[in-house]
């Protein structure tokens, strides 16, 4: 009883940490402030340039967060120097302050309470504190997992009711009423605003989530089995090529995605090691390229290679190890490049790289870390000799982002090196699900297709 009472403790922790955690983050992310005012035309229906309510807007979030006590901040309105707030909308800030610190506290509190009772768990059961942790988190999910579920639900389902209750719920006046035609406060952050940032704080605490119990299952099963990442990385997939289609400014999205590709490279690898018709097998991939690419150009996706053209390079670049024509696959990578197959050169020898150290998992790995942080660096200096690099380093957070993300797919490392090793289930004696076994060559065709239909739409 001590112990369950203990991982539940933990696993509460957990939970309220993580989500007040990407509440404040999200709530105080300046970038997300300036793409929305841009896309919602806020300065110009407020009547003050961008400037000003930009320094609005810092002046804002520093009293959200108690570093400074006034909201006294002065803008041109049509010339006219004058304060940004009104009274009424700085009386409301004093209640969003009060509770916008007090769950920074909770926050701290949580935090601590996690190490405390994760200390304590350890000194209690050091042999089995791997259960309790996994426990109290699966409880505690249970618990606020409900919570949480409703309460998306609900905003989903009626976003402005699901705000009038939240406002009516933690405010005990009625100072959260403001009228647009006199406080700037709701223009600055209208309705569309808070939709869409309470979207952004829904898929961060989910992308947490998902994070979490990703890590709870390869504990509990010592490691992770070939069907668990071949599902994980079509799923980060998905989100990376959401994010690319539709979500472009969204970049946890693309840093989610970079998990992807090293294991499908990594598996494709195992697939053809186990296959007793590889030319079967090529020809599927072949054929699933062609009309892949068919599909997509019908449907407005032409800005990409898809990878089955890797693969089917892959197959050729195999053949030629295998052979000791090491010529072929520098011919091969190059012909990727060229033709701006996804994942290009880089790709390719990833690809060969996973396939040549077939079980030594440390040199495909190092391997892995080495290529990709190269790649990046060679991005970088390319970057640089095209833009200057004076001006790369005055941008460099924005060009980071852009033309270094592949470096953070060595995350997906850590998942690779807790992989069990197996036959791919494909190829295991036991029956297979025949839709299960292609799911993936259907699923990556049309999915990218609608999401390029979608993007024309939007």
């Amino acid at each position: 009883m001590r112990n369950r009472l203990l991982g539940l403790l933990f696993g509460v922790f957990l939970w309220v940490a993580l989500v007040l955690s990407v509440i404040h983050i999200s709530s105080l992310d300046l970038n997300f402030y300036e793409r929305k005012y841009e896309e919602l035309n806020v300065a110009e229906n407020i009547g003050v340039s961008n400037d000003d309510l930009m320094k609005s807007t810092h002046v804002l979030l520093d009293y959200l967060v108690g570093k400074t006590d006034s909201l006294e901040v002065y803008a041109d309105f049509d010339g006219v120097n004058q304060e940004f707030f009104n009274q009424r909308e700085k009386d409301h800030m004093i209640d969003v302050q009060v509770l916008f610190v007090n769950t920074i506290h909770i926050r701290n509190i949580s935090i601590i309470g996690l190490f405390l009772s994760g200390a304590l768990i350890l000194w209690l059961n050091r042999k089995k504190a791997l259960d309790v942790f996994i426990l109290g988190i699966k409880e505690a999910s249970m618990i606020l997992g409900f919570v949480f579920a409703f309460l998306v639900t609900f905003a989903v389902l009626d976003f402005d009711s699901f705000w009038i209750y939240f406002h009516k719920v933690l405010f005990s006046n009625d100072l959260w009423l403001l009228n647009p035609n006199t406080d700037n406060l709701i223009l600055m952050v209208p309705l569309p605003f808070f939709f869409s940032l309470v979207s952004l704080i829904l898929y961060r605490v989910i992308l947490g989530l998902g994070l979490l119990y990703t890590i709870v299952y390869g504990i509990e099963n010592q490691g992770y089995n070939h069907r668990f990442l071949k599902w994980f990385a079509l799923v980060t997939m998905t989100i990376d090529h959401v994010g690319h289609f539709l979500f472009p400014d969204l970049i946890e999205l693309r840093i989610v995605g970079r998990l992807a590709f090293p294991i499908f490279a990594y598996l494709f690898a195992l697939s053809y090691r186990y296959t007793s018709n590889q030319k079967k097998l090529l020809i599927q991939v072949s054929v699933a390229a062609v009309l892949t690419q068919i599909l997509l150009y019908f449907t407005g996706v032409r800005e990409l290679v898809n990878i089955f053209f890797l693969f089917s390079l892959a197959f050729l670049a195999f053949y030629a190890f295998d052979k000791g024509k090491m010529w072929v696959i520098i011919v091969l990578a190059l012909v990727a490049e060229y033709f701006t197959v996804d994942y290009g050169l880089y790709g390719l020898f990833i690809l060969v790289l996973f396939y040549a150290y077939y079980g030594d998992k440390k040199k495909q790995l190092s391997g892995y870390i080495t290529i990709t942080l190269i790649y990046s660096f060679i991005q970088f200096v390319s970057l640089s000799l095209y833009l200057g690099l004076s001006t790369l380093l005055s941008q460099f957070l924005e060009y980071y982002w852009v033309y270094f993300l592949q470096a953070l797919s060595i995350l997906a490392v850590g998942l690779l090196w807790f992989y069990r090793s197996e036959k791919p289930m494909s190829y295991q004696k036991k029956s297979l699900n025949v839709i299960e076994k292609y799911f993936f060559y259907f699923y990556y065709p049309i999915h990218l297709a609608l999401l390029g239909i979608l993007r024309g739409l939007l």
